[in-house]
């Protein structure tokens, strides 16, 4: 049960040092039902493995990438992904 707490904890460090918090990702989805995901130009370099997964999006737009998916599951984990590495865009 304490490991569970802890990792509360981590989760709303990580997502109150961002600009955009985890939780405002999966608040909201785009017209066509996808959720959208701000992140860095450099995050598509250091993580195509990730990005190569079938049903994600990617749409890169000069210092900004997003990536779309219709599944909030692999929204949340690709959100935590970027924000733990400090990848996700400031602003969106």
């Amino acid at each position: 049960m304490k490991k569970k707490i802890s990792e509360v904890f981590l989760v709303m460090y990580v997502e109150e040092s961002q600009g955009i918090s985890i939780r405002d990702i999966l608040s909201r989805r785009d017209p066509h039902g996808y959720y959208v995901i701000p992140i860095k130009t450099e995050a598509v370099n250091t993580s195509m493995n990730i990005l190569r997964k079938p049903g994600i999006i990617l749409i890169e737009y000069g210092d900004l990438a997003l990536v779309k998916t219709r599944s909030r599951s692999m929204a949340e984990k690709l959100a935590r992904y970027f924000a733990r590495r400090s990848l996700l865009a400031e602003e969106l």
